[in-house]
């Protein structure tokens, strides 16, 4: 049984396409790292406090107040994989004062998910991408035609 594999010319276009998306990627990490920057710099700082917690204390509903006594509500479920909130507990939080529905626990988990995803997702498409466009990686199609050999 003969398979087909892909001609050297169609793996150099699947690889120059994966360095294409990691290099989108990349920018789209560079614009979330410029907004995610804007926001902390001209963001206020205050204390929440966490009011109830999900099923595995992973997720929180946390209430705070701003600068004029309003008190705000996060926008629930905030989540996070790092660490486990208990009811009562006090947390920091950024948000604008124009705009306290866009209201952040201050922790790295909250302000750089997904920009830390778009850098992985990018870098993991760049190598990908050389590894297929060198030739070291060989892509194929997924279900391949076999060809009979008259034997």
């Amino acid at each position: 049984m003969i398979t087909h594999a892909f001609a050297s010319t169609t793996q150099r276009r699947i690889g120059k396409s994966l360095l294409v998306l990691a290099l989108c990627l990349a920018l789209l990490a560079a614009w979330r790292w410029h907004v995610e920057s804007d926001f902390i710099r001209r963001a206020s700082v205050t204390r929440g406090e966490v009011v109830e917690v999900g099923k595995k204390q992973m997720t929180a509903k946390v209430i705070f107040a701003d600068k004029n006594g309003r008190v705000h509500t996060l926008p629930p479920p905030v989540q996070t994989s790092l660490r486990k909130y208990r009811p009562g507990e006090r947390v920091w939080v950024l948000f604008r004062p124009e705009d306290p529905t866009t209201a952040k626990l201050s922790e790295p988990s909250q302000l750089w998910n997904s920009t830390h995803l778009y850098l992985y997702f990018s870098a993991v498409s760049a190598i990908l991408g050389l590894l297929v466009w060198t030739g070291i990686l060989v892509a194929g199609p997924l279900k391949q035609r076999r060809i009979s050999v008259g034997l």
